[in-house]
């Protein structure tokens, strides 16, 4: 399937359109490249690790926010994979093809929503 990334911006959490679908995969491959997975935690099949990103303006990470705060804080072997994905966003920064070709949209993009699939390493 095809490997999209929710990139949610402005106050209304409507979806960065601007990206094409190239621009949105070369983000996501980078993540991929960036996330050091642990292949063997338990129960990958039924995680999706949500995490809201908090961009500055010239595409570096100001925060990253596990959104499952209960799991996170429940469940171990979630806690190790969120914490690799969080440490994935702030290793690939910076997002500069935001501040490069964006910058006048910066509401836009300040905030990205990105769903990390440990079970078969998609990132959308």
């Amino acid at each position: 399937h095809v490997n999209n990334m929710g990139v949610e911006g402005g106050t209304g959490g409507s979806y960065f359109s601007e990206l094409s679908i190239s621009e949105i995969d070369a983000i996501a491959g980078r993540l991929r490249a960036c996330w050091n997975l642990d292949p063997g935690a338990m129960g990958i099949e039924n995680m999706i690790i949500e995490v809201r990103v908090y961009l500055n303006r010239d595409g570096t990470v100001r925060d990253a926010k596990v959104l499952d705060t209960s799991r996170y804080n429940s469940d171990k072997f979630y806690r190790s994979v969120a914490d690799s994905a969080r440490r994935a966003v702030y290793v690939c920064a910076p997002y500069s093809i935001f501040s490069n070709r964006y910058a006048d949209k910066y509401d836009m993009w300040k905030t990205m929503k990105l769903r990390f699939n440990p079970f078969d390493a998609t990132i959308k």
